[in-house]
C-alpha cells in the first residue's frame, strides 16, 4: 500500500483543484482520498508529495478524438492502402 501524502490533486469531473490530500492506492487501485489519510494506514510506505501535482492520465486524443466524432456516423470506408501493408 501507498500513501501519497499532502499532493496537489486536479481532478476533471467536477472540476477542482485540492491542496495538502493524501491518496492512499493499494495495488492498482485509488482506496481513498482526503485530508489527513496517512495516520490510518501506518502500514503503508509514505510518499511525501509537498510541491507536486498529482492528476488522472490523459487518454491520447490522437487516436481517440476521431472515435468520438465518428460516434453514430455509417460510413463506407475502405482501409487504407498504406497502412495494410504493415
Amino acid at each position: 500500500m501507498l500513501v501519497l501524502k499532502n499532493a496537489t490533486a486536479v481532478q476533471f469531473e467536477p472540476a477542482m483543484v485540492q491542496q495538502h490530500i493524501d491518496i492512499v492506492i493499494d495495488g492498482d487501485m485509488i482506496k481513498a482520498v482526503g485530508p489527513n489519510l496517512a495516520a490510518q494506514y501506518p502500514q503503508a510506505e509514505i510518499k511525501d508529495m509537498r510541491g507536486k501535482l498529482v492528476m488522472p492520465g490523459i487518454v491520447c486524443s490522437h487516436n481517440h478524438f476521431y472515435s468520438g466524432l465518428a460516434r453514430g456516423v455509417i460510413a463506407n470506408i475502405a482501409p487504407s492502402q498504406i497502412l495494410s501493408q504493415f
